[in-house]
């Protein structure tokens, strides 16, 4: 979960420490030797720096008048490509046209926010050339930044809009901020001991600036009118009731897995990821407000009252969240406190939407996604489809939210774990689901041996090395229960969609390129799964069969290269090809981690090997579902 917060600048940490501070410049850690006006490209830039940093003033303000390089007669250079000036039209003034100039402008900050983390993103593959330019762009983006509180004062809001003005402003000062603290930290000495101090100083003002962007742009949008209510208002009728509390329930349900979704993505979620995933919380965090609307007729108190104390958990669920993102990244035991009472309200909430949803369907409400499974399937597809999704589901929920748990979250867990293939093996399994009840049955004790790998790690000292072989192991057993999950839920969407009926699956035993295909994604899915028993400590190893895995990954993707392949399978052969890749990569990935001894590069190859793995299983889950449907 901290890893998606961190996902909006982490190639802004890790790449301007790699990139800039040792490609731009080797022995300083800002612009140490820039001392004149041409080194700085820009009057505008060399009076931002003087301002920041008098004691400069010697080289760019030698006259003392307090005017950056007037004294080398550029002053009227013209600054029309500078982005700070002429960006928009005089301020209106008007409701509308103020909320339109505002949502522009903090959109053009934005837009700097983006282009800075592309220089950074790219900055080492670039030419030296190319890297001269992107620092003086870079140098122009944070001039422009330390100037525009200026530039946002100029606008007046008009009587009502307090709030946005002052919501803006506040967006100002933390952009003016982040150029501030880019300059600071740009023109300290590499060895200075205040550099780190300055760009954790940077970082933070970055952080917040962004912050305060989806704090303006939230309040923009509602108060122009852009944000839709989810729900026709409340007829206050029996029926109608049951019926809009359904259709509140049902919204709430897809925001929360949607919520699930993106959190689970991690580092891989893009921007847009970030800011949806922030939206749902905004919305959560008002959501009282719109629970609060609906008046229950006489008779449906209790439906009434479990609706609004749904309506508060999540809501605080929504302010936890908020509160979680605003503190700064690298304030890691603030962060931990802050998220496990996010979780905390997340849970009740999950409990409260259960209680709504049993009370809806007392009283004769429309069958929603967020039912409860039968206690006793007795054979019953569907049923028994709802039972194994919803133990699972709740699983991987904890699998996701496992950090830094409570006694108490660390004890409800590991219950759940230890119980979780007792509860598989309890379900009556329709004939035709053997398929998903091995795949839920593995994906079960999988999970439950968790408990006692975390034991094992807290017993040698809870390392966070991953040279330490009881948290190495720990990892694998996540990352393989994670993997068993999605595998799972890949079966159980086919089945859902039909897909594994009986009557509606073709045959392929005419077609010979399809069982090949079969014959070797299976025997090497079967390959990765011996590979990742193998690699736990606990577990005993044959080097000479993992030699011999590797080697056949190595292999593949060039073996089926040259296959016949039928016109109508050209999508199965290029998901064919990209699982094999992914297989080879993996394999490089273990040769890079195995020889990397004790050295610093362990590390980071154990975690690309972890997500090669990751991708390889959603390749085969992928193709998997493309070969069923074919037949094979």
């Amino acid at each position: 979960m901290k890893t998606t917060k961190s996902s909006r600048h982490v190639g802004l940490i890790v790449l301007i420490m790699l990139s800039l501070v040792t490609a731009i410049i080797p022995t300083g850690a800002g612009a140490q030797g820039m001392q004149t006006c041409e080194d700085f490209g820009s009057p505008d830039i060399a009076q931002t720096i003087l301002e920041v940093d008098p004691s400069l003033a010697e080289f760019l303000d030698p006259d003392g008048n307090g005017i950056a390089c007037d004294h080398e007669n550029d002053s009227t250079e013209d600054r029309a490509g500078n982005p700070k000036d002429d960006r928009r039209d005089e301020p209106t003034g008007d409701g509308d046209d103020y909320f339109a100039d505002i949502e522009v402008e903090v959109d053009s900050v934005i837009a700097t926010f983006n282009r800075y983390a592309e220089i950074d993103a790219t900055f080492s593959d670039a030419s030296e050339a190319e890297q001269q330019d992107m620092i003086v762009e870079i140098e122009e983006i944070a001039a422009f930044w330390s100037v525009y509180p200026d530039a946002a004062a100029e606008y007046e809001a008009p009587a009502g809009f307090e709030d946005v003005d002052g919501a803006y402003l506040d967006f100002a000062e933390a952009v003016g901020d982040t150029g501030n603290a880019w300059l600071i930290w740009w023109n300290t000495p590499a060895g200075d001991r205040n550099a780190d101090v300055a760009f954790n100083d940077f970082v933070d003002a970055y952080d917040l600036a962004w912050d305060e962007a989806d704090i303006v742009l939230s309040m923009v949008r509602d108060e122009a009118g852009g944000a839709s209510d989810p729900k026709d208002i409340p007829t206050g009728e029996g029926d109608a009731y049951i019926v809009d509390i359904q259709g509140e329930l049902d919204l709430l349900t897809e925001q929360v897995d949607r919520f699930l979704e993106i959190s689970g993505l991690g580092a891989d979620a893009s921007d847009d990821d970030v800011d949806e995933l922030n939206r749902i919380a905004a919305e959560w965090a008002d959501y009282p407000e719109v629970a609060s609307a609906y008046a229950a007729p006489d008779d449906f108190e209790v439906i009434e009252d479990a609706y609004l104390d749904l309506a508060d958990s999540i809501g605080d669920a929504g302010e936890l969240w908020e509160a979680y993102w605003a503190i700064p990244a690298a304030n890691d035991e603030e962060e931990a406190v802050a998220l496990d009472a996010f979780e905390d309200a997340f849970n009740d909430a999950q409990n409260h939407v259960d209680e709504v949803q049993e009370l809806l369907d007392d009283a004769g409400g429309s069958d929603g996604p967020t039912d409860e499974p039968a206690d006793d399937p007795s054979g019953d597809a569907d049923a028994y489809l709802a039972a194994v999704s919803e133990h699972a589901d709740g699983l991987n929920r904890d699998l996701m939210f496992f950090e830094a748990p409570t006694e108490e979250e660390l004890d409800r867990y590991f219950t759940d774990f230890s119980e979780a293939p007792e509860v598989a093996a309890s379900l009556d399994v329709p004939a035709g689901y053997e398929e998903i009840q091995d795949a839920y049955v593995l994906f079960t004790e999988q999970v439950a041996l968790i408990p006692g790998l975390y034991d094992e790690w807290v017993e040698a000292g809870q390392s966070e090395s991953l040279d330490d072989p009881a948290l190495s192991t720990l990892l694998l057993a996540f990352t393989e229960a994670t993997n068993l999950y999605e595998t799972l839920a890949a079966i159980i969407e086919e089945f859902e969609s039909g897909a594994a009926s009986d009557t509606d699956v073709p045959t392929a035993s005419d077609d010979p390129y399809l069982a090949y295909v079969r014959e070797t994604v299976d025997s090497l899915n079967a390959e990765l799964d011996t590979f990742l028993e193998m690699m736990m400590p606990t577990n005993p190893s044959d080097p000479g069969e993992m030699e011999q895995i590797l080697t056949n990954w190595l292999a593949t993707p060039n073996a089926i290269m040259d296959l016949d392949v039928p016109a109508d399978h050209a999508d199965i052969q290029e998901a064919f090809e990209d699982y094999t890749v992914e297989l080879a990569n993996a394999a490089q990935y273990y040769v890079e981690w195995r020889e990397a001894g004790e050295g610093d590069g362990r590390a980071p190859a154990f975690n690309n090997l972890m997500d090669s793995f990751e991708d390889a299983q959603e390749h085969y889950a992928a193709l998997d579902s493309m070969l069923t449907e074919a037949g094979a």
